[in-house]
Parts: structure tokens; C-alpha cells; sequence
């Protein structure tokens, strides 16, 4: 019989370092496959908007391409978020990302109707939530202790800066070639599949099926403690009222380009500007909030700053 594992050791170790985790030969497939991934998403996202502001002009269908993206985290993420404990993780992130990988690629045929677009982004997002929760239950499998914590970290950090240069990209390719841009994002999902493939091992799902209970179920369960919970219920609300409001000028950037743009500035260029504004605040604020304020402050500030945030766009 073996003898039980202590967590002791962990309190043991010295702070991981950026070299320990990328030793992980899993981490480094996940986190390249992440990055891949992310980078095309947001070169995607910021294609089709200019896609569809060029084909209708209209403000409000450039914006609702932008926004179709995120409806489905909202109207199905926990449920389907739920899905990557009740199949192999790998199996469900490679799945994912072929699925998106063939919806891009149809979103790329010339002359693809606006309505048709829009009906596909919405199913290509459906295999988001659970990618990234298949993703974000590997990482404690191949990392522990505070190489975990600093996984996550570099995982986090990577995931803004990807942002920013997918839409810097995505605004300035797609100003010459929506078409090409979107065939950017559908190569990285491939690679990204045959990367997981082949980088992470094949294991159980996380929930044996005798413990299995309806989909549906388990979501309301999750549900209940979240909002059943002050402190979990008061930080969800916070999150989604202020993600609600934050994301408003990304949507809006390809019009906003359009029209506002005095010909000294580039369209395309005005466009990445915009909609890369949002990530680089959120990095800057991070480090300065994470370096330079103390943890007692930091607290202080939630409320306040729940407030400013969303004036700054009024």
C-alpha cells in the first residue's frame, strides 16, 4: 500500500521560476497551442468586423460581428463549459479546435452572406468554453505547487498580449484582405490541434460516468453556489457588468475608424489602436496594480473603481 502523499513539500519549495515550468514538456504544448489560438481568434475577430463594415456600412452589424462572439458564454458557457470533465481533455481541446478550425474556413468564402456570418461565428465560439475549461483543469495535472501559479500567470499574461497583436494584425491585414486574415486563423487552429495531439498525454475524463449526473444538473448546481455564495455572487455580478460595458469600443472600432478617421491617420492603423487599447490597459494596470499597490489598497480600490471604469467610457 503506498503511503500517503503530504502537501508538505510544497510549503517546502522555493519559488518556481519561469525555466522550471517551461521544463514541462505538456506546459510548453499547451501554452504554445493556447497562444496560437488566441493570436488567430483575435486576428478573426478583428477581420470580420472590417469584413462586414465593408460589405454594409453599417455600425451596428460590424458591431453585432464583434459581439456574436461573446453571446455565447453568456447564453451557453457554463453548460458547455461543463462538458470537458466528462470527456478526455485532450480529446475535447483537439475536437474544439477542428470544429473552429472548419467554421473559419467557411467564413472565408467571398461573398458569405452577413446573416450566414454571423450565425457561424456564434457556433464557432459554442466550442470555446469547453476548450479553455478543459485547458484550465489541465494545468494543476502537469504543474504543482507555485509552478502552477506562475503557469497561470505567464498563461494569463500571454492571453493579453496575443490581443494585441491579433488585433493589430487582424485590423491591418484585414484592410487589405479580410479573406486572408481569416485563413491566418484557421491555420493556427489546425496547428494548434496537431500540437495538443501530439504534446499532451491522452488521460481519463475527470468525471467517471457512475458519478455523472444530467448536464443540466450540474450546471444549476454550479449556479447555486456561485449565487448562492455573497461574496462569489457580488464578484460574478462585478465581472459581467463591467465586461458588458468594457468591450463596447473593440466592437465599435472598425466604425468608429471608418468615420472618425481625418485622413492623417490610417483606417486599419486607427482600427488596431482602438481595439488594442483595451489589453494594453488591462496589462499596464495589472503590473501596476500587482507591483507598485499594496494588497490592503488593492481591496480598497474594488469599489471605486467598478464605478470609474465604466465612466471612463461615458
Amino acid at each position: 500500500m503506498e503511503a500517503p502523499v503530504s502537501d508538505e513539500r510544497h510549503t517546502k519549495e522555493g519559488p518556481a521560476t519561469f525555466r522550471e515550468v517551461f521544463a514541462q514538456t505538456e506546459f510548453r504544448a499547451v501554452y504554445a497551442a493556447n497562444t496560437l489560438s488566441w493570436t488567430g481568434d483575435y486576428i478573426a475577430r478583428a477581420a470580420v468586423t472590417v469584413l462586414i463594415y465593408q460589405e454594409t456600412a453599417s455600425v451596428a452589424l460590424s458591431a453585432a460581428a464583434f459581439a456574436v462572439s461573446y453571446l455565447p458564454w453568456i447564453a451557453g458557457g457554463p453548460l458547455l463549459a461543463t462538458v470537458a470533465e466528462r470527456y478526455p481533455y485532450r480529446r475535447v481541446m483537439v475536437a474544439c479546435d477542428l470544429i473552429r478550425m472548419a467554421l473559419i474556413a467557411l467564413v472565408a468564402i467571398p461573398d458569405m452572406p452577413v446573416a450566414a456570418i454571423l450565425a457561424l461565428l456564434f457556433t464557432i465560439t459554442l466550442a470555446n468554453p469547453p476548450s479553455q475549461a478543459a485547458k484550465s483543469a489541465l494545468m494543476p495535472v502537469i504543474l504543482s505547487g507555485d509552478r502552477l501559479v506562475v503557469g497561470l500567470s505567464v498563461n494569463t499574461s500571454t492571453g493579453q498580449a496575443a490581443q494585441v497583436v491579433g488585433y493589430l494584425l487582424g485590423a491591418v491585414i484585414a484592410a487589405h484582405d479580410p479573406t486572408l486574415a481569416l485563413m491566418i486563423n484557421t491555420a493556427t487552429f489546425g496547428l494548434s490541434a496537431l500540437i495538443v495531439r501530439f504534446g499532451v498525454h491522452d488521460r481519463p475524463s475527470a468525471m467517471r460516468r457512475e458519478y455523472r449526473s444530467h448536464l443540466l444538473r450540474e450546471t444549476a448546481d454550479g449556479f447555486r453556489i456561485v449565487f448562492g455564495t455573497p461574496v462569489l455572487r457580488a464578484t460574478a455580478i462585478l465581472v459581467f457588468a463591467s465586461m458588458l460595458f468594457a468591450i463596447v469600443p473593440e466592437g465599435l472600432a472598425a466604425a468608429w475608424a471608418g468615420e472618425r478617421s481625418d485622413g492623417g491617420v490610417d483606417q486599419s492603423i486607427a482600427q488596431a489602436v482602438i481595439m488594442a487599447a483595451n489589453p494594453v490597459g488591462f496589462i499596464l494596470g495589472g503590473l501596476v496594480m500587482a507591483r507598485a499597490v499594496r494588497p490592503d489598497v488593492r481591496i480598497a480600490l474594488i469599489r471605486p473603481f467598478a464605478v470609474l471604469a465604466p465612466l471612463a467610457l461615458t
